[in-house]
């Protein structure tokens, strides 16, 4: 199980689900502790009768919707995160919109009747469309919005939230030129082997002039500059006694470049819609438009290309739940945002990756890839056929890199095991602290609307003392609500996407050792059999006296010669990419291990939050305290 598939089950069976207001069958028949009325009806969805069969995802979807643009800009200044907000800041649009507490107790039951936590972009709409019903005095049920998802209501709010923000930049479309081949190799490969996918993939042959990194990052405008390329893997890397970083280098990986995906709102393609990407690399300063294919298409690519290296793991196209594809929801689609950035932050950070012109490519160009890859012959070949190791290289690979390799690949099936508990564990604590922010801001207002309805007719003097101190304890814990939801939000963007970032790490090398298992043998034995055969006929041959067809003698002879040449060629190749599969593996497990330095860091960072989380929380229970005379 992937960490996407664990992930999506601890949302679906975990904290995500838990409804902490449900009421047993017998409960609801009468009036309830929580507050339900005779009939059972609950403000957060636990009613017996007849369920609404709409989803907040449902409730919108389907050709003609029209999201107005005051719903985007409303979304926008409620400072969504992770492409979901808080209850608390659900609660702060709805009572800016002027209604009663208890409708806007009812709007949150209506978009979080499944026991969520957090408001996603779907339910947020629903939402406003209820706030425009509410203040039209209309019934408020999810069924009416789904009436009028055609003509969407305009809800009236402070005019703090009809400021639009900047737009996203759209990728400006610009054709492909054919003509353009940035890495040369018209002249080695026809259209019709271009290893595009459109003709049978190119043979793998030593170039006679293999080509440069460096020259190809300059005909790109490299990712990085020249001197960040110079000895990617550290100056003084590898050592046959150790890992090498000596001399004052540091271990620690520095700061990492990243990418950033943003879902674009409209739906690509015509008859056979997909969602469409906009990626934005800090490094390039660029905006393309990418769609999941497009990412598929360079995973292939660099597999072929780089076998021997790490690769990063792409989140899946779909999930499936004991063997069933589940729909495709909001929750998902972020997830999957969230794979495909630690999917492209991986590539600009690695040594070889950054520069290379498919990752390039797909980072700047700004035509459709599947016509780019029609157009533009690029070459698929094997890293070792386009790159001589130097005897420097060639030293730095230890002498005991077997017993290395032997023993990481006894240990690594336990440690993404391991590590798939511990990111599905914090992910879970994080979620029960997201889960309490949702709760007491449902608190606080439940608390606002029980005090509305208190304060409509008559009460004694001392009634309205308690009212003031039920106030001001919604107030607090509103507080404390937003202070949890914000904590979480921090926690899901940092710690717990770092650890699922290190899972994957072993979950590469993983892959890694299978795809060495798989294409590193070759056929140096039997070449070798068939030269020292050939050699033994050629010798035979030679010590013939008087041949009877001294023709056929004489090709017979120079056909033995240019196999026995052509051979030995072939394993003199092959012996040289067995140094080269070598070198790769030194140098991944070496950055694998530099690598988990930004674990540490990580762990850093996350105790300073706590820390900080605890001071913002008891400083809040403090006022609380002080507000409530104790």
């Amino acid at each position: 199980m992937t960490s996407f598939d664990a992930a999506r089950s601890s949302t679906t069976t975990g904290p995500l689900t838990a409804q902490p207001f449900s009421q047993s069958p017998q409960a609801t028949r009468t009036s309830s502790g929580w507050g339900g009325e005779v009939d059972g009806s609950s403000p957060w969805g636990s009613s017996t009768r007849a369920a609404s069969t709409l989803s907040t995802a449902s409730v919108l979807s389907g050709n003609g919707v029209v999201i107005p643009p005051l719903y985007e800009r409303v979304w926008q200044a409620a400072d969504p995160n992770a492409g979901v907000v808080s209850i608390g800041a659900l609660g702060k649009v709805l009572g800016a919109g002027g209604i009663k507490a208890s409708a806007v107790e009812k709007i949150i039951g209506l978009v979080s009747k499944d026991g969520s936590f957090v408001i996603t972009r779907d339910a947020f709409m629903v939402a406003l469309a209820l706030l425009a019903f509410a203040q039209a005095f209309r019934p408020l049920s999810v069924e009416d919005v789904h009436a009028a998802r055609d003509s969407l209501p305009i809800p009236t709010l402070p005019s703090s939230f009809s400021t639009p923000p900047p737009p996203p930049t759209p990728p400006v479309r610009a054709p492909s030129e054919a003509s353009i081949d940035p890495w040369s190799s018209a002249s080695r490969h026809n259209s019709n082997s271009n290893g595009n996918g459109n003709g049978p993939p190119p043979a793998t042959t030593m170039s006679s002039s293999p080509p440069s990194y460096g020259t190809l990052s300059q005909m790109h405008g490299s990712i990085f500059e020249e001197d960040e390329m110079a000895n990617p893997f550290g100056a003084n890397l590898p050592a046959a006694g150790g890992l090498g970083y000596g001399d004052g280098e540091e271990w620690a990986l520095g700061r990492q470049d990243k990418v950033e995906v943003v879902q674009r709102e409209e739906l690509g393609g015509w008859i056979f819609q997909h969602t469409l990407w906009y990626v934005r690399c800090e490094k390039t300063s660029s905006n393309v438009e990418r769609r999941y294919s497009d990412f598929t298409w360079l995973l292939e690519s660099l597999t072929r290309r780089y076998p021997f290296r790490l690769l990063p793991v792409l989140p899946p196209k779909r999930l499936q739940v004991s063997g069933v594809y589940i729909g495709v929801d909001d929750m998902f689609l972020e997830r999957r945002k969230k794979g495909l950035e630690r999917f492209l932050a991986f590539l600009i950070n690695h040594p070889i990756f950054r520069v290379d012109g498919l990752v390039h490519t797909f980072l700047t160009e700004q035509s459709d890839l599947s016509l780019w890859r029609k157009h533009t012959p690029f070459s698929l070949d094997e890293e070792s056929v386009s790159r001589t190791l130097s005897p420097t290289d060639e030293m730095t690979i230890p002498s005991d890199l077997d017993s290395k390799l032997s023993q990481l690949r006894s240990r690594i099936l336990p440690l993404v095991e391991h590590w798939t508990r511990i990111s599905q564990t914090l992910e879970r604590v994080v979620h029960r602290r997201q889960q309490q922010g949702g709760d007491l801001a449902k608190l606080k207002i439940a608390l606002d609307a029980a005090r509305e309805t208190e304060g409509s007719g008559w009460r004694p003097v001392e009634v309205q003392m308690v009212e003031q101190a039920m106030e001001a304890f919604g107030e607090g814990v509103g507080r404390a609500g937003e202070i949890e939801s914000v904590s979480a939000l921090r926690a899901m963007d940092s710690i717990v996407e770092e650890v699922k970032r290190h899972r994957e790490l072993y979950v590469q090398l993983r892959d890694l050792f299978s795809r060495q298992h798989s294409l590193s043998p070759d056929a140096v034995e039997r070449l070798k059999k068939r030269v020292t055969s050939n050699m033994s006929k050629l010798d035979s041959l030679r010590s013939t006296p008087e041949p009877s067809k001294p023709t056929q003698h004489a090709e017979d002879l120079d056909r033995l010669a240019s196999s026995i040449e052509k051979d030995q060629r072939h394993i003199d190749l092959l012996l040289r990419r067995r140094v080269f599969i070598r070198f790769c593996m030194w140098q991944e497990i070496v950055l694998l291990f530099r690598g988990t330095s930004l674990l540490s860091r990580a762990f850093q960072e996350y105790v300073g939050d706590e820390i900080a989380f605890d001071g913002r929380l008891q400083a809040n229970w403090d006022l609380l305290a002080s507000s409530l005379g104790n």
